[in-house]
């Protein structure tokens, strides 16, 4: 699945370059505020971080995006757990708004626990194929991003939705 999931990403990321002749490029940070739903909700609390956006602009309406960040999320027993998203995907915009769909992967970790049932191996880090629409507002060097993560993290038997809610306001650095 990991071959798999490289392989699409690398054939995307490489249809989009080879495409490009942009005028405008830029990086972007970006505070972040994440509400866990799906099994993420049931053992975890709303999530804090940041993450760290590439975007390169293919014609006037469109634009390419490649994005990675860290996001913590709280303890409701099981112990806190770290999600690191890698994705790259498009912003398609009509005046000032946007719709976009970011494709990549998704890693979470849990940390301590002082649960009993949560073993070790249940601390093992999980990648996972992770799809994430969004819509959102661009104001000159800012914008106003609502997102929605889903992914399935696991054992190839067992695959968890990992999913949540993140409400995002990236500042344009350069």
């Amino acid at each position: 699945m990991k071959n798999k999931s490289l392989f699409i990403v690398s054939t995307i990321l490489f249809l989009f370059l080879s495409k490009v002749n942009a005028q405008e490029k830029h990086f972007s940070v970006s505070p972040v505020i994440a509400f866990p739903t799906g099994t993420l909700g049931l053992f975890n609390s709303t999530g804090f971080g940041a993450t760290l956006t590439y975007e390169r602009e293919i014609d006037s309406k469109m634009i390419f995006y490649a994005e990675t960040g860290f996001v913590s999320f709280g303890d409701k027993g099981l112990g806190a757990v770290s999600h690191i998203p890698v994705q790259i995907g498009v912003k398609y915009f009509k005046n000032d708004f946007f719709v976009g769909l970011g494709i990549g992967t998704s890693t979470y970790k849990y940390g301590s626990s002082d649960n009993n049932e949560f073993d070790n191996a249940d601390k093992d880090a999980v990648t996972g194929f992770a799809i994430t629409p969004q819509l959102g507002y661009k104001m000159g060097k800012f914008d106003l991003n609502v997102s929605y993560s889903s992914s399935k993290v696991g054992d190839s038997g067992d695959k968890q939705p990992y999913n949540y809610l993140a409400i995002k306001a990236l500042f344009k650095i350069f």
